[in-house]
């Protein structure tokens, strides 16, 4: 995960220029007025300015000029010079920004700005709050610093006449500003000095520790960081030693270690990740995080990727895409450029970040193969005359399953988060075990006990049992014709495709119909491989997909649909490798195919790879081409 978030970064620093703050920027629509904070030095009076304003939101490149970023989180010290709050500004920025500044010219200036316009806050508890501006430069406010015990509530009482007199002031409301502090009508942010400091605070200082070791995503050997510090996204502990390498403490920063490109890079990545690639199912927030395969990251098609995944997926999950919108997603995102999807569920609480869940290598096919069978329940509607409220798509799960919550904290989402993974992965499910939470919801619903859970207050409890029941009708014909009720065997009606010369083999050897799937997958990769091959790619990277130490379930899976799409992308060499990639899946899924060992797996999938490439070899030796 940390080489996805770096990649990414990498490709929007060359979009924006390598300028490091365009992804991390405020954007918030609702601040409408930027309100100048100017020290006058010269007359020693403390001004106030509507530098912009528009009723209709502030702009980015606004945003830019003033380089309005988000605060240090936590309880770091504070030193932008322009805010959304007011108590940093009229206490601890400017002077811990003079005191962390080297370029003389501004330092002086700040310190003058100190000298005159501060004092020292008589309830200085905190070290944070020990200076302040000084009230007697503000009369009109009747600021009393001694009134309050505790420094931080003497503060607190100084913003809220602040914001009173600039509201007044302006006829502005307060929400809706940031401030920017001034020197002689200069803004600060503008001074050069300033902005180079503000990038050497996100990048150089996590270096100070001078070590050199080997990059973690680069592979170089550089000097590197292990400060996570700045990181929104915290993967890796780095600070406790029963997780250091040894259990020695000087090894915490084996955990992580990245160059100062990477660095960057993953700064910029992550920023970009949680501004711009966010979304939801139900009440879970996740992030969208792409992997590209390929060397070329300025590729076009990939900025492009980049900048629609959230609407694309949004658009699968919820609307009904017929299949001239699902043809355009595929030939204009979803196809060329090969990417898989990782998605990352999480919760924020103020500094904290929280990893709920992770899937990993979802392959775009699969979403866009998930709507169409969503498309195929939403037209069963008309068809048994359903009203159009009770339908059935992706943010319904999470309200089909109830989960208790203590306030507002959810005690058992892995539940739903289990059945999201599940989905996207592949991975059959056992509908007795869906059952039992159908069973809670009626539970639910039958005795209104809806405090104790996630799902609100229904104003007819019956309607919202009977829409719920439906809607779990819906969900498990939408999980069959998905292939992910597990326990489903083969009739004898369904159509499984064999190659001729595998089925004396099969025969012969007698696999079962789950060791027959595996042999397909074998046999699907080596036409995959030999695709590659005779495209110029002589080291068949399809076979790094298996795992020759052995293979979960899961992964199976994930290969079976990985499989798919390179079906679809080396389409003109592979014959009617579709069909026997499905009726693999099919034979390995209704076979129990996961009650197999992962060696057996590995087996299997070989014996059918190596019965292909026999064959291949046979046809291609005359020719002296190597397959």
């Amino acid at each position: 995960m940390l080489d996805n978030i770096a990649q990414i970064g990498e490709i929007v620093a060359k979009e924006q220029s390598n300028n490091i703050f365009d992804s991390i920027l405020e954007n918030n629509s609702s601040l409408k007025h930027c309100i100048a904070i100017d020290f006058d030095l010269k007359s020693k009076k403390i001004k106030f300015d509507l530098l912009k304003s528009d009723e209709r939101g502030l702009s980015k490149e606004i945003f830019s000029e003033f380089l309005l970023l988000p605060n240090e989180k936590g309880n770091r010290p504070q030193f932008f010079s322009t805010s959304k709050k007011l108590d940093y500004l009229i206490s601890q920025s400017l002077p811990n920004l003079a005191d962390k500044l080297t370029n003389d010219d501004l330092k002086s200036k700040l310190n003058a700005v100190i000298d005159t316009f501060f004092t020292v806050n008589p309830r200085h508890q905190s070290s944070r709050y020990r200076k302040v501006i000084n009230p007697q430069f503000l009369p009109e406010l009747s600021v009393d610093l001694e009134k309050n015990t505790k420094a931080k509530d003497a503060i607190g009482d100084y913003v809220n006449l602040l914001t009173k007199h600039i509201e007044n002031l302006f006829q502005v409301k307060g929400r809706e500003c940031f401030y920017t502090l001034c020197v002689n009508s200069d803004p600060i942010v503008k001074q050069q000095a300033y902005r180079d400091f503000i990038t050497e605070q996100h990048l150089q200082n996590a270096f100070d520790d001078n070590r050199h070791s080997i990059c973690a995503v680069c592979g170089k050997t550089e000097q590197v960081t292990s400060n996570t510090t700045r990181f929104l996204m915290k993967f890796y502990v780095t600070d406790k030693i029963n997780f250091s390498s040894f259990f020695e403490a000087d090894n915490n920063y084996k955990a992580v270690t990245l160059c100062a490109s990477c660095y960057q890079n993953f700064i910029l990545g992550e920023n970009w990740i949680a501004s711009h690639l966010k979304s939801r199912l139900g009440r879970f927030s996740f992030y969208l995080i792409p992997q590209f395969m390929m060397s070329n990251k300025q590729n076009e098609r990939i900025w492009d990727i980049l900048k629609n995944l959230p609407d694309d997926f949004n658009t699968i999950k919820t609307i009904r895409v017929t299949s001239e919108k699902q043809g355009v997603l595929f030939d204009s995102r979803f196809s060329g450029e090969p990417f898989v999807i990782n998605f990352l569920f999480y919760k924020k609480s103020q500094a904290s970040f929280k990893i709920l869940n992770l899937i990993k290598d979802i392959p775009p096919y699969r979403l866009l193969a998930i709507n169409c069978k969503l498309n195929e329940i939403g037209e069963l509607n008309g068809k048994i005359n359903i009203p159009d409220s009770i339908h059935f798509d992706l943010d319904d799960i999470y309200w089909l399953v109830p989960i208790r919550k203590k306030g507002a904290e959810h005690q058992e989402c892995k539940k739903i988060l289990q059945i999201y993974n599940n989905l996207f992965i592949a991975i059959p499910m056992q509908k007795n075990q869906l059952l039992s939470h159908y069973v809670d919801l009626a539970h639910l619903h039958r005795f209104e006990s809806y405090k104790l859970y996630q799902i609100g207050k229904q104003q007819n409890p019956e309607w919202a049992m009977m829409s719920d029941t439906i809607k779990w009708n819906l969900f498990f014909l939408f999980l069959d014709k998905l292939n992910l009720l597990g326990g489903n065997h083969m009739e004898s009606s369904s159509t499984i495709w064999i190659p001729e010369k595998l089925e004396p083999i099969f025969t012969e050897f007698g696999y079962n119909p789950a060791q027959q799937g595996l042999a397909l997958l074998g046999y699907v990769i080596q036409t995959v491989a030999y695709a590659q091959y005779k495209e110029g790619l002589k080291n068949k990277p399809v076979l790094g997909k298996i795992n020759y130490q052995g293979m979960t379930h899961e992964k199976v899976i994930r290969l079976f649909n990985e499989l798919f799409e390179k079906i679809h992308q080396y389409r003109k060499h592979i014959g009617f490798a579709e069909r026997y990639l499905a009726s693999g899946q099919q034979l390995y899924l209704c076979g129990s195919g996961q009650k197999l060992t992962a060696h057996e797996r590995v087996f299997y999938i070989l014996s059918g790879y190596s019965f292909h490439l026999l064959e291949t070899n046979k046809e291609t030796v005359e020719k002296g081409d190597e397959a």
